[in-house]
């Protein structure tokens, strides 16, 4: 039989930890969702301590929520260097296009 008090504990965790899913599913900013994800792989980490008959569950939510709390980061960081890239190429699209005008508008020599 588990505790009161661990149940209530469970329960509180639980409910935190579904704010946080939803949460998680309506956020629009990256930093946002890195920092519910992290939060999240708290809470799992809370109840796979309890003693609980659910102990094992928890324990694989946090294992889970770790992986995907480093994917998160791992794609945050790919957004920024793939932004820098697209700025460059942007940059020397505008320069080829610079150069093909001033290519067309030039007089032509036979």
């Amino acid at each position: 039989m588990v505790p009161l008090q661990t149940q209530f504990l469970q329960q509180s965790y639980l409910i935190h930890t579904n704010k946080l899913i939803d949460k998680i599913l309506h956020s629009g900013n990256v930093q946002e969702l890195i920092t519910f994800q992290q939060r999240l792989s708290l809470q799992s980490k809370k109840l796979s301590l309890l003693n609980s008959q659910h102990k094992s569950i928890y324990q694989q939510w946090f294992i889970n929520n770790n992986v995907a709390t480093n994917l998160i980061a791992r794609i945050e960081s790919s957004h920024v260097s793939n932004e820098v890239l697209k700025n460059k190429v942007l940059i020397q699209l505008d320069t080829l296009l610079d150069a093909i005008e001033i290519q067309l508008d030039s007089p032509q020599t036979t």
